[in-house]
């Protein structure tokens, strides 16, 4: 539409010159109708990313006490993303990290590897400070993890033990959202299901195993309903050098809601402390419980001195 054609109410139009002019001194009545507009076509975007990598190599002659030389790799991908539009508001909250040791002489070993995925769609309902929202959190390992094992002739052998969705978990909700400070939100999903799927389906020959996360082979994926709440913080300032984020996931299978060990768990939190310009220091700890694939749960802390050539903190 052309700025000669602007409709302001009913049929009134404004010129080019009535509208420059308005600019500068506004009638009330333009006022409104701007501002009824302006609210009515408001586009919000706010992104939050962070990336960092790290590679490391040791080498050594004639020592005995460190025989094993090995090449480190490691990267962790963090991306926050929210976008409102009119009265719908999207979320994307993605983590990916990965890191592997190369032996040298002998193998290969992957440290870290997992992968979050959580999008949510939302509706505000009462003062935007709570909305109704539907939401799907994938988590799995986005790279192929291989183990050893000895073989009927004392062999070494590798094998494939799990891929990306192989197993991999899905959590479909659709429930309430609070929107805190800090753009931090938090969703209660009071209709839940918890999708864990096997996509590679071979890998039951690998492992020699006819049972994994709860699905037999031949099955490609299993459901259950539950109550699900997820917490998603985007990088917080608490004082000039030191910065927070957190992710957190609880899933509550609906006929054990009284037995805590059936629950599954995921957190992710970091604290990042800046020492100069370029230079930051972050802990991060990792939380993951799922009783179909660790009878305890798996936790993880990474301490880690990195140098950003954008260290946007």
């Amino acid at each position: 539409m052309s700025i000669d054609t602007i409709a302001l109410s009913g049929s009134e139009w404004l010129s080019k010159e009535n509208w420059i002019r308005s600019f500068y001194q506004p009638e009330d009545s333009i006022r409104l109708i701007d501002a009824k507009i302006l609210a009515h076509r408001t586009f919000d975007w706010l992104l939050y990313y962070d990336f960092y990598t790290t590679l490391t190599a040791f080498h050594s002659l004639n020592n005995d006490d460190q025989p094993n030389n090995n090449l480190f790799f490691y990267y962790n991908v963090d991306i926050k993303n929210k976008i409102t539009y009119r009265n719908f508001t999207w979320d994307l909250y993605l983590f990916n990290d990965y890191g592997v040791k190369h032996f040298f002489d002998s193998i290969t070993i992957k440290t870290q590897d997992q992968l979050t995925i959580k999008n949510s769609v939302g509706y505000p309902l009462y003062k935007r400070k709570y909305s109704f929202t539907i939401s799907a959190n994938t988590q799995t390992k986005l790279w192929k993890t291989h183990q050893l094992r000895t073989n009927d002739r004392g062999i070494q052998e590798r094998f494939l033990y799990d891929g990306f969705m192989s197993p991999g978990t899905i959590y479909y909700a659709g429930g309430i959202s609070y929107y805190a400070s800090g753009n931090a939100v938090v969703m209660f999903g009071l209709g839940s299901s918890k999708v864990t799927k096997i996509r590679k389906q071979s890998i039951f020959e690998e492992r020699n195993e006819t049972e994994i996360s709860g699905l037999k082979k031949g099955e490609y994926k299993r459901s259950e309903f539950g109550l699900t709440c997820t917490a998603t913080v985007p990088l917080q300032k608490l004082s000039r050098i030191i910065h927070w984020e957190y992710f957190c996931n609880v899933y509550a299978p609906i006929n054990s809601l009284k037995e805590i060990k059936k629950y599954t768990v995921a957190v992710n939190n970091v604290f990042h402390v800046v020492l100069l310009k370029y230079v930051r220091i972050s802990w991060r700890t990792k939380i993951d419980y799922n009783p179909l694939q660790n009878e305890k749960a798996i936790i993880e802390n990474q301490i880690s001195l990195g140098f950003y050539l954008s260290n946007h903190l």
